[in-house]
Parts: C-alpha cells; sequence; structure tokens
C-alpha cells in the first residue's frame, strides 16, 4: 500500500512538474534570451523522464506534452505532437536496450532529442519554404545556440528522474 501511494505521489509530481515547466516556456523564457537563443526545457524533462518510463509510458507522455504544445501554440501542424511522442519512445527504447541510465547518457540523449528536434523544425518550416539567407541565419542564430541552452536543463531534470526511480522502487 505505501508503495502505490508513493508512485501516485511521484505521478502526480511528474504532472506538476510538466505543467510548470510548459507554464514557464510559454510565460518565463520569453526573457530568458541569450542572443536569439531560447530553451527548450521540455525536451531535457521528457528525456529525463522516458529514461526511467517504459516506452508506452513514455510515447503517451510525449504525445500530450506535445499536443498541449500544438494547443497553446496554435500550431495545426501537430510538428511537437508527433515529435516528441516519436522522441520519447525511442530515448526509453534506447535508455533501457542500448544506454545506461547515467548523467552521460542522458546528456547525450538530450543533446540528440534537441539535434534532431531543431534540425526537423528547420526542415519542416524553413528550409524549403524561406530563402537561403533565412534558413541560414535561422540555423546559425536559433537552431544551433538553442541546441547548446536547451542542454543545460539536463542536468537538473536528470537527477531528480533518478531519485524518483529510486524512490519508485524502494
Amino acid at each position: 500500500m505505501a508503495i502505490k501511494k508513493r508512485r501516485l505521489g511521484i505521478g502526480f509530481l511528474n504532472l506538476l512538474l510538466f505543467f510548470t515547466v510548459l507554464l514557464l516556456h510559454y510565460t518565463v523564457t520569453a526573457g530568458l534570451h541569450i542572443g536569439k537563443a531560447t530553451p527548450l526545457a521540455i525536451l531535457p524533462l521528457l528525456t529525463a523522464f522516458s529514461m526511467f518510463a517504459p516506452v508506452s509510458l513514455s510515447a503517451l507522455t510525449g504525445f500530450f506534452t506535445g499536443l498541449t504544445m500544438d494547443g497553446i501554440a496554435g500550431d495545426l501542424s501537430c510538428f511537437n505532437t508527433l515529435f516528441l511522442m516519436l522522441a520519447a519512445a525511442l530515448i526509453s527504447a534506447l535508455a533501457d536496450n542500448l544506454f545506461n541510465k547515467n548523467i552521460r547518457s542522458a546528456v547525450v540523449l538530450s543533446f540528440l532529442a534537441a539535434v534532431f528536434y531543431f534540425f526537423f523544425k528547420w526542415l519542416c518550416f524553413y528550409a524549403f519554404r524561406a530563402g537561403m539567407q533565412d534558413s541560414l541565419t535561422y540555423l546559425l542564430y536559433y537552431a544551433i545556440p538553442s541546441i547548446l541552452y536547451t542542454e543545460v536543463f539536463i542536468f537538473a531534470f536528470y537527477p531528480l528522474y533518478r531519485r524518483f526511480d529510486r524512490m519508485k522502487g524502494a
């Protein structure tokens, strides 16, 4: 019974954490620019969560997180929904089968998630629609610095989810 209550409490903390990060992303991070770079803290959060969650739960969490992001932004392309669902499922599968569950793996997986997110965003929305200069400006002044800026957040989220994982099992 105590383990069930603990898991329920951790689930509530997860929900609260995702809600808070999404809320901060759409309100506070507007002022957290370094140059044109803006952090996308939801990617490291989803990476840390997915490393310790089963594939199906990770995919479901990525789906609803992306759906929420697309809904808030009024984006009808569903880019975030599709990308975050697939990324979360892949990260969970890689963490279970290929990577160890340590901080180095979390950094690599979070970095890869950010690289692919900004690359596919560029490919879908900038590469063929914008001119060469706008496309290059997006990559050099926004995407690459944002990838590095986003990566900083894994150092806060991974230890938290590692602790959650230990609390669930104990």
